[in-house]
């Protein structure tokens, strides 16, 4: 029982913080200690660690600045080569069109009836359905039969 009165004697004045004690201070009464401490090495490697962390940083935002050029000249490229693949492509199928145009032209001037419907529909077998196919074969065998006479 002199434990039990001991114990609940110290539980009683006890003081987490040390406050009562007078180890920590509100205000810059130990001056001293906080040199101290910016000579410790925990200090120094804090130092250390900031210093790192600046370095990194700044590594980072260099090479996120050389992305984002890097970024901008590629989509420059990127739209330049596609107006101009764009301008190539309108060019051609102008030309292309203006051949299938002068060649419609020219056959309705100057073709036969049957070589007429033959230019304006598609004569390659297809593998759709047979009643195509059996027209297909039929204005064959008509524009065949026109152009022997």
């Amino acid at each position: 029982d002199e434990n039990a009165g001991e114990n609940s004697a110290e539980t009683d004045n006890y003081d987490p913080l040390g406050i009562d004690e007078g180890k920590y201070s509100l205000g810059k009464e130990n001056e001293h200690e906080e040199k101290d401490m910016s000579n410790s090495a925990y200090s120094k490697w804090e130092l250390q660690r900031n210093e790192v962390l600046r370095k990194r940083s700044q590594a980072e935002n260099k090479k996120k600045k050389e992305t984002l050029v890097k970024a901008e000249s590629d989509l420059t490229k990127f739209y330049a080569d596609r107006d101009s693949n764009r301008k190539v492509a309108a060019a051609a199928a102008q030309d292309e069109e203006k051949n299938k145009h002068d060649d419609h032209t020219n056959l309705i001037k100057n073709g036969t009836k049957w070589e007429k419907v033959g230019r304006l529909i598609d004569l390659k077998p297809s593998s759709e359905k047979m009643h195509r196919e059996r027209m297909r074969k039929l204005l064959l065998l008509l524009k065949n039969s026109q152009a022997e006479k």
